[in-house]
C-alpha cells in the first residue's frame, strides 16, 4: 500500500490554516520518511499564501515500536530564501542512513 504524500500535505495544510497543526505519528523509517516529505510540501503550500510557517520537533518513543511523534507548531512567516546564501546542515549519521538520496537540482 502506498500513501499519497500530497494528499497527507493538503490535510495538514487545511488542518494548519484553519487552526493549530496536526501531530503526526511515524512508525518505522518508512512512514518517517513519508510524514517528512508532507510537511515539506504542506509547508510549500502554506508558504505561497499564508502568513506562518510550520516548525517540527520530533519525539522519539521510549519503547520497541521504533516510533515517532512529529509535533507540528506555527511560527513567524520569515523569508528563507536570499540570493547568493549557501546553507548547509550536518547531521547524525544515523539519520544520514535514513534520507533519500538529493534531488538534481536542489
Amino acid at each position: 500500500m502506498t500513501t499519497d504524500v500530497k494528499k497527507i500535505a493538503g490535510a495538514i495544510a487545511h488542518v494548519s490554516r484553519e487552526g493549530e497543526p496536526p501531530m503526526l505519528l511515524a512508525t518505522g523509517p518508512a512512514c518517517l520518511n513519508t510524514a517528512a516529505k508532507a510537511i515539506a510540501i504542506a509547508r510549500s503550500y502554506i508558504n505561497a499564501e499564508a502568513t506562518f510557517d510550520l516548525r517540527a520537533q520530533p519525539e522519539f518513543e521510549s519503547d520497541a515500536s521504533g516510533g515517532c511523534t512529529l509535533v507540528l507548531s506555527k511560527t513567524q512567516h520569515k523569508p528563507h530564501a536570499v540570493a547568493g546564501l549557501e546553507v548547509r546542515v550536518c547531521l547524525p549519521a544515523c539519520v544520514k542512513k535514513t534520507l533519500p538520496p538529493p534531488l538534481p537540482g536542489v
